[in-house]
């Protein structure tokens, strides 16, 4: 991955942006924690876990080190299609979402950019289609 891409705008279903610092902090050097998780645009060319009820941008599919000191990431975020095996609570099926400011999700009382499509109540694990 390595640097920043934001190649194929309009059909777009990857984009590689830098992980902002609050949301690097939260995740204590696991970045493998982060994967799954939803992110917001938080500055320039860059994704975090922004703040209760700000609009979902995507979801983290891959997280690297920009640098050997893992001071700053690098992570890929998925921004249109449908994303499976997420976790979630409080939602049900066609509910629409925003963050939830700690990249889960919540439901949002107007309509979004992200949709519940499928959830499996025994597990909590939740399909949502961003567009």
């Amino acid at each position: 991955m390595g640097v920043i891409s934001v190649n194929g705008i309009g059909n777009l279903t990857r984009v590689t942006l830098y992980l902002d610092d609050t949301t690097t902090e939260a995740i204590k050097n696991d970045i493998c924690s982060i994967k799954g998780k939803a992110v917001t645009i938080t500055d320039s060319n860059t994704v975090g876990y922004g703040t209760a009820s700000n609009p979902i941008f995507g979801i983290v599919t891959v997280v690297e080190p920009q640098t050997m000191s893992n001071d700053k990431l690098i992570v890929g975020v998925g921004t249109n299609g449908f994303f499976t095996d997420l976790e979630s609570t409080g939602v049900a099926v066609g509910d629409y979402l925003a963050c939830d400011g700690s990249g889960g999700f919540a439901k949002s009382t107007t309509a979004t950019n992200a949709q519940v499509t499928a959830l499996d109540t025994d597990t909590n694990m939740t399909t949502i289609f961003l567009r």
